[in-house]
């Protein structure tokens, strides 16, 4: 069976085990890049990385949240597909 350009590689995605951590988490619940930092314990700019990778393949997603009493909008990160592993 051959792969064609637009599908996921899941080997390399799973192949760094920062966006498996990444993908736990966000199996769970979603995260800010904050508490993503806090839990990986990795920069936020390796975070950044991982999550725009994985945001390019479809594997997450970002929205946007407002603060209760100020406006200030966050980005929150979700998975798009229950993990299965």
């Amino acid at each position: 069976m051959f792969m064609s350009d637009s599908s996921i590689d899941i080997f390399d995605v799973l192949s760094n085990e920062t966006r498996r951590r990444i993908l736990e988490i966000l199996a769970e619940e979603p995260a800010y890049l904050n508490q993503l930092t806090r839990e990986i314990r990795v920069s936020q700019q390796a975070i950044l990385k991982h999550l725009e990778y994985l945001q390019e393949r479809g594997i997450i997603k970002s929205f946007i949240v407002r603060g209760r009493e100020a406006p200030l909008q966050r980005s929150i990160m979700r998975s798009t597909t229950p993990c299965c592993y």
